[in-house]
């Protein structure tokens, strides 16, 4: 009589503890760089400035903002064209006479071949200071809701891609105001820029927790 005997199946053995929790860390480590990953992309996506250029239309809410032109005040003065008569000096002492009559020859022979001559801020009010030039921006402001809207010059900065940052000038820019629905105003803002920092200059709109950025280019040299 034979006996048949059937082999024994060996059970599997489960994985050590230490083996389960470095799998479990390095599941865990992926999930996680996936989530920063996707997170940044999604605050990148929802919180990226938009551009808009020089004519183009930007809306926040029931506010529209188009910006017409930029460009550099000019602050020369041809003496050429100087028709106001020169004050009386006979009250002046004679050296003082003498050096006012050697100065207005120099000007006259400069003149005559065409010259033009920078005038100091000194000489005429409201000029930027030495080494300034003064930027002029002409835009157009629209509400095209029905509430009304409070608006002023604290919504805009310039900024310099070498890290200049400033706000319009109080002197001489549109003042804050209400717009109801469906009014305009046509306005300008100043800014005065060290002239070293003239280059690659975008303005900011700020408004509403919201922003657009608008590149100055094609700047013009004739404004006045």
């Amino acid at each position: 009589m034979m006996t048949t005997h059937s082999p024994r199946s060996t059970p599997d053995r489960p994985s050590s503890p230490p083996e389960s929790l470095a799998l479990n860390f390095l599941l865990g480590l992926a999930l996680g760089i996936t989530f920063l990953a996707l997170a940044a992309t999604g605050y990148m996506f929802f919180h990226r400035t938009p551009v808009v250029e020089v004519g183009q239309l930007a809306r926040i809410g029931g506010v529209t903002l188009r910006v017409a032109r930029t460009g550099w005040m000019t602050n020369e003065h041809n003496h050429a064209e100087d028709e106001s008569p020169a004050p009386a000096g006979d009250a002046l002492p004679a050296e003082v006479q003498q050096l006012a009559e050697a100065r207005n020859l120099e000007i006259e022979a400069a003149t005559a071949e065409g010259q033009v001559f920078p005038m100091p801020a000194s000489m005429m009010p409201d000029l930027p200071d030495d080494g300034y030039r003064r930027l002029k921006v002409e835009f157009t402001m629209e509400n095209v809701g029905n509430q009304p809207v409070f608006f002023g010059p604290a919504e805009f900065r310039l900024h310099a891609a070498a890290g200049g940052e400033w706000s319009p000038r109080a002197v001489t820019t549109f003042q804050a105001g209400t717009l109801f629905g469906g009014q305009r105003v046509d306005a300008v803002f100043f800014f005065d820029v060290p002239q070293e920092e003239e280059s690659d200059l975008y303005l900011t709109w700020m408004r509403d927790g919201r922003q657009f950025r608008i590149p100055v280019e094609g700047l013009y040299d004739d404004l006045r």
